[in-house]
């Protein structure tokens, strides 16, 4: 799977559609960093509702 979304990542990139971040364009990974803890917590509570444990 992960080659697979490499592999997207690079074609995406390089088709330039979008507007990319630096660092994504130099890692050449669209994927962004995972939400913390807190900002889960704080997202629930704004919601209203809880996330399941393995989402």
């Amino acid at each position: 799977m992960h080659r697979l979304l490499r592999k997207i990542s690079e074609k995406a990139i390089e088709l330039a559609d979008f507007e990319f971040t630096p660092e994504q364009t130099e890692n050449k990974w669209l994927g962004t960093k995972p939400a913390s803890e807190t900002e889960i917590k704080l997202t629930e509570k704004r919601l209203g509702i809880e996330f399941p444990t393995d989402f």
